[in-house]
C-alpha cells in the first residue's frame, strides 16, 4: 500500500504510540478502514459486525438512503423514516452524548465496577455453549411462555441472566456492549406507563420532562451517589477516552517492551476527541483518579 495512502492514519498517533512495522500498520489501516467505510463499531469473535453509537455513530447529516440500509428489511417506509427522524431528534438534543456520559460515569464508579466484575465472573464460568456473545443485551420481559415451548433450563445460564437483568434494571442499561462500555438507556415514552427519565441520565428543560419528574430523578440520582450532572459533558469524554486509552494499550501488549508513552497517548486521545491535549491529559488523569477512589466526584473541578 502506498506510504501516502497512511497519512491521515498514521496523522491520528497510533504508529507514534505503537511503533508499528509496515506490515502491522498496513493491517491496523485496512480494518480502520473497513469499519469506517461500513459504519461498523467492530467485529465479534463470530465475524458479524457489531454497532455501537455511543463511542462510533452515524452523523445525523446521513442520507436517508444510506439510513435505511443499516434497518431491518422488513421495516416499513414509514417506520423507518420515524426512526431516522428520531436519530436526528436525539443527535440535535445531546441525547447519545449524554448517555455516553452516563456510560463514563458508570465506568468510574466502584460499585458499578464491583457488580460488573462479578457478573463477568459469573459468565466466564459459563461453559462454552452456554456463555452468551458480547455485545449482551437485556433479556427481554415475558409475561407467559409460548404453548408448546420445549425448554430444558440450564441452571448456572438461568442464575447468570437472573443477575445480569437485575443490574441492568438497576443501572438503567439496555445492556454491555463489551464488559468495559455500558450501554445506558435515554429518556424516553413508555406509551400507557408515561414517561422514563433514568436516575443514571442527566435531564436537562428542553427535554420536556416536568419538575416533580426531574426532581424525582435527581434525589435518586443523589441517593446513588450520583452528584455529578452537570459535568455530564466532561463524563462523555471520559468514557471515550477510557475506551480508546485501553485499546491503546493492550492492542499490540504481546508485542511492547517499554511502558506506553503517555505523552504520546495524550496527543493521539486528543486527536480522536478533537480536543486541546493539555485537556485531554486532564481528563485522563482524573479518570484514572476517580476509578483509583483518589476523589469521588468532579465538582469543582473544571
Amino acid at each position: 500500500m502506498p506510504s501516502e495512502d497512511l497519512e491521515p492514519y498514521e496523522e491520528s498517533g497510533w504508529n507514534s504510540l505503537w511503533d508499528l512495522s509496515a506490515e502491522d500498520a498496513t493491517t491496523e489501516f485496512q480494518f480502520w478502514e473497513l469499519c469506517e467505510r461500513h459504519q461498523w463499531f467492530g467485529i465479534d469473535r463470530n465475524l458479524q459486525p457489531v454497532f455501537c453509537p455511543l463511542v462510533y455513530r452515524r452523523s445525523h447529516r446521513i442520507d436517508f438512503e444510506e439510513f435505511r440500509k443499516i434497518l431491518p428489511p422488513d421495516w416499513s417506509l414509514d417506520t423507518a423514516r420515524q426512526n431516522y427522524d428520531a436519530v436526528k431528534r436525539a443527535d440535535e438534543a445531546s441525547i447519545f452524548e449524554r448517555r455516553e456520559s452516563a456510560a463514563g460515569w458508570m465506568i468510574c464508579d466502584s460499585r458499578f465496577r464491583e457488580q460488573r466484575d462479578h457478573l463477568r465472573t459469573l459468565w466466564q464460568n459459563l461453559s462454552a455453549c452456554d456463555r452468551p456473545v458480547l455485545p449482551l443485551s437485556r433479556s427481554q420481559r415475558l409475561t407467559s411462555l409460548p404453548t408448546n415451548f420445549d425448554f430444558v433450563p440450564q441452571p448456572d445460564l438461568l442464575e447468570f441472566t437472573r443477575q445480569y437483568d437485575q443490574f441492568c434494571d438497576f443501572w438503567h442499561l439496555l445492556g454491555m456492549v463489551t464488559w468495559d462500555l455500558p450501554d445506558p438507556e435515554g429518556s424516553h415514552d413508555l406509551g400507557d406507563l408515561g414517561p422514563h427519565l433514568p436516575w443514571t441520565f442527566t435531564s436537562l428543560a428542553e427535554d420536556g420532562y416536568d419538575l416533580t419528574e426531574r426532581e424525582q430523578a435527581r434525589i435518586l440520582a443523589f441517593q446513588n451517589g450520583f452528584e455529578d450532572q452537570k459535568h455530564w459533558k466532561t463524563y462523555s469524554h471520559i468514557l471515550k477516552i477510557h475506551f480508546w486509552e485501553r485499546i491503546a494499550v493492550s492492542r499490540y501488549s504481546s508485542k511492547r517492551t517499554r511502558k506506553t508513552n503517555k505523552s504520546k497517548l495524550d496527543i493521539l486521545l486528543s486527536n480522536i476527541l478533537e480536543i486541546d491535549p493539555t485537556r485531554g491529559k486532564k481528563l485522563r488523569l482524573w479518570k484514572d483518579k476517580l476509578i483509583k477512589g483518589e476523589i469521588n466526584s468532579l465538582i469543582g473541578r473544571r
